[in-house]
């Protein structure tokens, strides 16, 4: 149980809210968070209630586009799918390595919902090009520079023909299991609402607003407050 009341600032990190994903259950499983700059003085934390978790994220997002310049139509179609297959098997062969569709820090899609087609973008002066979603899993110790020098100096798709994949510049970090860190934050609200009714000798405890999804933001470079917004009063002597 945290008590609300976080100091010290996040910069440097485009980082996004908690999941991930795409279909509707996995929007309430997963989490990608995005926030700027959190301080004692306002923004996110200010309209924190007083019992959050702060959870270490489960993996770093970037985003990946993939391109060929090949002229012919024909030949450069075959260059991206290729290549697209090819970031398949490598992020497969590299463990800890998740490909979705999507944007970066937005919903995921998983890629057994779409067709390659969907994911191909025309670019001006020629050229195509497709975007992906890449999770990479935080290893334990591992510190957020730390995981972006892993995936960054590491080993990347093998080119196809002309096609080239490279990674975006910003980051996100999430977590996973959304629904159960959230079954954990009701039960310590509804301790939380006993404690107060033995304290004051409240005839009755009412707590609003326990209907709400979970919420989060970040607190860290690589952890996350989730909340469920909630509001309590005490009534004594009625």
């Amino acid at each position: 149980m945290y008590k609300n009341g976080l100091s010290g600032a996040l910069a440097g990190l485009a980082l996004l809210a908690a999941g991930v994903p795409a279909m509707a259950q996995e929007r309430q499983e997963m989490v990608v968070v995005t926030g700027s700059r959190i301080s004692s003085g306002g923004g996110a934390a200010s309209n924190v209630p007083s019992i959050y978790l702060r959870l270490p994220a489960d993996f770093v997002q970037f985003g990946m586009t993939c391109q060929s310049a090949t002229r012919d139509t024909v030949e450069r179609r075959a260059e991206l799918e290729a290549q697209y297959e090819t970031v398949l098997a490598w992020a497969e062969a590299m463990g800890g390595y998740e490909v979705t569709g999507g944007s970066a820090g937005e919903d995921m899609i998983p890629l057994d919902t779409i067709s390659f087609r969907e994911l191909l973008n025309s670019r001006y002066g020629g050229g195509e090009t497709f975007n992906l979603i890449l999770n990479v899993d935080v290893r334990e110790g591992e510190t957020f520079d730390g995981l972006k020098l892993r995936v960054e100096e590491g080993r990347l798709p093998e080119d196809q023909g002309r096609a080239e994949c490279f990674l975006q510049d910003d980051q996100f970090i999430g977590i996973r299991g959304l629904q159960e860190h959230r079954r954990t934050l009701l039960g310590m609200i509804a301790q939380e609402a006993e404690e107060l009714k033995t304290v004051f000798g409240a005839n009755r405890v009412n707590v609003r607003g326990l209907e709400n999804q979970a919420r989060s933001f970040i607190s860290g470079s690589l952890s996350i407050d989730v909340y469920v917004p909630y509001d309590i009063d005490v009534s004594i002597g009625e």
